[in-house]
C-alpha cells in the first residue's frame, strides 16, 4: 500500500457515533481528524426495544456533517459499520434505510463475534510486545455499552471465546429504575452479576489464569479517574484503585458521582455498573493489575482498510486462533481430537484440488476446517443421528471472527456429513439465498469424502493421493491394511460431492511395500 492514502472509519456504536480519518505513513497510520458526537442509541434499543425517530434524524443529520468533512480530506476509501445498540434494534432496518437514502452511505452491521474478533486481533498483536504477558495466561475482555466479551489467551494464542450481551450501559438501562430507588444500587448490580460467577469459570479452559487484559471505553475512563493515561500501548493500573473508586462511588447516585469527580451524565451512570463488571472478571484471575488497552473497533477498521498486506497477515494468524478454538468447543465435547485432525487433514487436501474450479477461497477453508473439528460433538448427547445435535451445539457456540451467517455455514456443513441430503431438507434451509446454500452443498460433500476414509476412526492411510482427470476426482490410498469398511463408506457418502463439484469419484488401492 502506498503512502499517503488518505482512508475514513465511521462507527454507529450504542453510546456515540465515531469519525476517524487517518493517512498511511511509512507503514503506520497518521490520525488526521478524530470525532466523537454523544448520541445514547442504545438508551433507546436496550430500554424500548427500538431507536426513535428523534435519534435517528440526529443520527443521519451527524453523519451528513461526517461526509463534508471526509471529502475536504479527499479519502479514497470509507467504511461504516454499526454495534450492538443498531443489530438490537427492532426497526433496524428502517435506520438503515434511512442513512443510506440520506447520506448515501452504506453501513455494515458488525456481528457480536465479528466486532470481538477484530478487537481480539489487535489486542494480540498489542500483547506480544509485552512478554510477561505473552508467556502466562490471561483473560481478555472487551466491555462495551452494549456487549461484553470475554477470551482466554495462552502464548499468543486464544483458546476460547465467550460473548455475553451485557454492556455497561445496557445494565444501567436494565437496572435504572432502580438506581434512582435506592443508594444501595451496588449490592443490586453485585446480585445481578453473581449469576455470571459460575458461568464464566465453568468456560475456562484453563484452571488459573495470570493476567487480566480489558478494552473498551470504559476502561479508558476508569484509567484516567485512578491516575492513569492508556495511549498506544498498555498500562497496567493497580486493581486495589479500581477497588477504592468503587468505594468512594458506591452509596452515591449518579448525579453525585458526577459533581464529584467532574465527569459527563452519560459517564456517570456508568461508572458503577462497569466498575461491578471488571471487579468481577478480575476475580477469576490471580492477577494484581488491570492491563488496559486503548484498542478502538474505528482504529482496526482503519487498518483494515489502509494498511491491507498487514491485516491480511494478521487475519490469517488469526485464523489458526478460531481453529484452535473450536478444538476447545471440540474438548469440551468429549471429540476424537485424533479422527477430527485426519478428517479436517483430508478435507483440505480434497479441498485444494477443486478449489481453482469452484468459486472456493481462504474463508471457505477455514469453514471447512471448523466443521471437520466439530462434526461429531453431537455424539455427546446421542450416537443417534449426532450430526442434528451437532448442527444445535454448533450454531449456539461462540467463535471469535466468525459471523452469525458462517456459524449457520458451519452448522450445516456438519450436519449434511450424514446420510440426510439438503436437497431434502427443511424451509429454514430453503429460506437460505442460492449462494449460501451451494457454498454448504460442496463444502459438505467435501467432509463427507474425508470422513468416509476415515470411517473407522483409526488411522489406516499411509499415504494419500488426489488428482483430478478426465471428470473424476481420483483418490488413490497407500495402505496396508483392509479397506473395506473405507471402500463402502466412501461409496454410500459420494453422491452429494458429485453433484455439487460434477466430478465422479473414484478409490484405488495400493499396497505401501514396507522396506524390510
Amino acid at each position: 500500500m502506498k503512502d499517503g492514502r488518505v482512508g475514513a472509519v465511521i462507527n454507529i456504536s450504542s453510546n456515540a457515533l465515531f469519525l476517524k480519518i487517518g493517512e498511511s505513513k511509512a507503514g503506520k497510520i497518521k490520525t488526521l481528524e478524530a470525532l466523537e458526537y454523544p448520541l445514547s442509541l442504545g438508551k433507546d434499543t436496550f430500554s424500548e426495544g427500538a431507536v426513535s425517530r428523534e435519534k435517528i434524524d440526529r443520527t443521519c443529520k451527524t453523519l451528513k456533517g461526517f461526509k463534508k468533512l471526509i471529502r475536504e480530506y479527499k479519502t479514497s476509501v470509507t467504511k461504516v459499520v454499526a454495534t450492538t445498540a443498531v443489530r438490537e434494534a427492532s426497526n433496524r432496518d428502517y435506520l438503515l434505510d434511512q442513512i443510506t437514502s440520506k447520506t448515501m452511505f452504506k453501513t455494515r452491521i458488525l456481528d457480536d463475534s465479528e466486532e470481538k474478533g477484530l478487537i481480539y486481533a489487535e489486542m494480540i498483536s498489542q500483547m506480544s510486545g509485552y512478554p510477561s504477558l505473552e508467556k502466562g495466561k490471561a483473560l481478555i475482555a472487551y466491555i462495551g455499552t452494549g456487549s461484553l466479551g470475554v477470551a482466554w489467551y495462552k502464548k499468543g494464542r486464544l483458546y476460547l471465546a465467550q460473548n455475553i450481551k451485557l454492556g455497561s450501559l445496557k445494565l444501567t438501562e436494565l437496572l435504572g429504575e432502580l438506581q434512582s430507588k435506592t443508594n444501595r444500587f451496588h449490592q443490586v448490580v453485585d446480585e445481578f452479576l453473581s449469576s455470571f460467577r459460575e458461568l464464566i469459570p465453568k468456560s475456562s479452559p484453563f484452571s488459573k489464569i495470570d493476567h487480566f487484559v480489558v478494552c473498551g471505553q470504559e476502561i479508558e475512563i476508569i484509567a484516567s479517574l485512578c491516575g492513569t493515561q492508556i495511549g498506544e500501548t498498555i498500562v497496567k493500573i493497580p486493581i486495589s484503585k479500581l477497588d477504592s473508586l468503587y468505594d468512594d462511588i458506591k452509596m452515591k447516585t449518579p448525579a453525585e458521582v458526577e459533581q464529584a469527580l467532574g465527569i459527563g451524565e452519560d459517564i456517570a451512570e456508568i461508572l458503577l455498573p462497569s466498575l461491578g463488571i471488571y471487579r468481577l472478571l478480575a476475580g477469576f484471575t490471580k492477577s494484581e493489575f488491570v492491563y488496559a488497552s486503548g484498542v478502538t473497533l474505528q482504529d482496526t477498521l482503519l487498518k483494515e482498510v489502509l494498511m491491507i498486506k498487514e491485516m491480511k497477515k494478521r487475519r490469517d494468524s488469526f485464523r489458526e486462533d478460531i481453529v484452535l478454538c473450536a478444538k476447545t468447543i471440540g474438548k469440551r465435547f468429549s471429540f476424537d481430537e485424533a479422527h477430527a485432525n485426519r478428517v479436517m487433514r483430508t478435507a483440505l487436501i480434497i479441498f485444494q484440488k477443486v478449489r481453482n474450479q469452484s468459486s472456493l477461497d481462504d474463508h471457505d477453508a477455514l469453514l471447512l476446517k471448523v466443521a471437520s473439528i466439530l462434526h461429531d460433538i453431537g455424539k455427546y448427547v446421542n450416537f443417534t443421528e449426532h450430526y442434528r445435535h451437532s448442527f444445535e451445539l454448533i450454531k449456539g457456540s461462540t467463535l471469535p471472527g466468525i459471523s452469525q451467517r458462517d456459524l449457520e455455514t458451519i452448522a450445516y456443513i456438519s450436519l449434511y456429513h450424514s446420510k440426510i441430503s439438503p436437497l431434502d431438507s427443511n424451509e429454514e434451509y430453503r429460506a437460505l439465498d442460492t449462494e449460501q446454500r451451494v457454498k454448504i452443498s460442496k463444502l459438505a460433500g467435501i467432509l463427507r469424502l474425508a470422513d468416509a476414509l476415515d470411517r473407522g476412526h483409526t488411522d489406516k492411510i499411509d499415504t494419500l493421493k488426489i488428482r483430478i482427470k478426465d471428470n473424476e476426482l481420483q483418490i488413490t490410498i497407500y495402505s496396508s491394511e483392509d479397506l473395506l469398511l473405507e471402500e463402502w463408506a466412501l461409496k454410500n457418502k459420494s453422491d452429494l460431492f458429485e453433484q455439487a463439484f460434477g466430478l465422479n469419484v473414484t478409490l484405488k488401492k495400493k499396497v505401501k511395500i514396507v522396506e524390510p
